[in-house]
């Protein structure tokens, strides 16, 4: 506001044609003796707590002074309506530890209203049972996160939940991305076969609660077999953290876990040990970095028989099985665990590594299958 405003003029103008009343916030200030810049913070343009103040009472003021308490008979449009519904999510329960977690999503609000082309548009607005969400956070708060990273992310079989102690605005204000891949790809939505995951992105605002300075999320996961997720959040386009989890990771640490007590020999020892178990690899690696997670694996599979390669592999006379840490294993306790799954004709050797874009191999091995 302030006279001589440019834009509040521009403002009061197209709001006084519509007969919308407007309230000057600075000249309330003003008035009041304030100082108009402990209304903003410096170096954005959002309202501090003292500015939703001094807002609110500038509202209250021009309502007691215009309608002396008593707002206006208006009709209530007959284009919008707004119910409380039973949401189609049921409560929940899911056993994990000894602990039963419940998650509660038993009402939300729903807004429906015409746009002029006569089309319906309707929106859902979830809303949480703060006790229930309250438990949730006793019950996770007990173990240790599945994965640690800008926020605390438990995931189970059916949902994730997501924990920040002492949360800013700027926590909860970042949208979400959650990518879920399944273990066949035909059970994805139609808009998602050709990303290959299905994208439960959401905001904190609608699936989100807040509670003595703690903030949590509770989403549920689709109902068929999941591979791997990946989350976090985004700012300006970019990630502000993430994390990747892989359901078969646990069966994975398993199955190494039973060869380092056989007291077999890996049969590679590089910068991953591998083991040859039934059928797959398993590469393993203690104590891994941030570059041994994020450098692509490549996996070269030549066939006894050419005649066993897959369709449009013949030129290079190998199957090619390359992956990601992330998508095939992860981490645990600091040390790197992935998993491959073997063609299953007759191999006469494997070529195997990481390797780094326009720099050639970190690592390679081979092994021969001869007879």
């Amino acid at each position: 506001g302030g006279e001589g405003n440019p834009m509040f003029e521009r403002l009061s103008a197209i709001a006084e044609s519509l007969g919308i009343p407007v309230v000057s916030q600075h000249d309330y200030i003003v008035r009041q003796g304030g100082n108009i810049v402990d209304a903003y913070f410096p170096n954005d343009g959002h309202w501090t707590p003292t500015g939703h103040l001094w807002a609110a009472e500038a509202v209250r003021e021009h309502i007691e002074e215009e309608w002396r308490g008593q707002c206006p008979k208006v009709e209530p449009r007959k284009d919008v309506e707004v119910d409380w519904i039973p949401m189609d999510v049921p409560t929940r329960e899911g056993q994990s530890d000894n602990s039963v977690l419940m998650f509660q999503k038993p009402f939300g609000l729903q807004h429906r209203f015409h746009t002029p082309d006569g089309r319906v548009w309707v929106q859902n607005y979830p809303t949480f049972d703060l006790e229930g969400y309250r438990s949730v956070y006793e019950s996770v708060k007990q173990r240790r996160p599945t994965t640690r990273s800008s926020w605390d992310v438990h995931i189970y079989a059916d949902g994730l939940t997501y924990v920040k102690e002492s949360c800013s605005v700027y926590d909860r204000d970042r949208p979400f991305f959650l990518h879920v891949f399944p273990e066949d790809e035909s059970d994805l939505p139609r808009d998602s076969q050709t990303s290959g995951f299905e994208y439960l992105d959401f905001f904190f605002e609608f699936r989100g609660v807040e509670f003595d300075g703690k903030c949590m999320v509770s989403v549920d996961l689709p109902e068929y077999d999941i591979t791997s997720i990946r989350t976090g959040q985004i700012i300006d386009n970019t990630e502000a953290w993430s994390a990747y989890y892989n359901f078969e990771l646990p069966d994975i640490m398993d199955a190494v876990n039973e060869f380092l007590h056989s007291e077999r020999d890996p049969v590679v020892r590089s910068n991953f040990d591998v083991y040859m178990d039934d059928g797959r690899l398993l590469y393993v690696k203690d104590s891994c970095n941030a570059e041994d997670r994020d450098l692509p694996f490549f996996l070269h599979v030549f066939p006894a028989d050419e005649n066993d390669l897959a369709k449009g592999r013949e030129e290079s006379g190998f199957d090619n099985l390359g992956f990601e840490l992330m998508r095939k294993g992860g981490v645990h306790g600091g040390d790197c665990f992935a998993a491959v799954n073997l063609p299953e004709y007759d191999i006469a050797s494997i070529r195997t590594g990481q390797w780094v874009r326009g720099e050639g191999n970190v690592w390679e091995a081979n092994l021969e299958f001869g007879e």
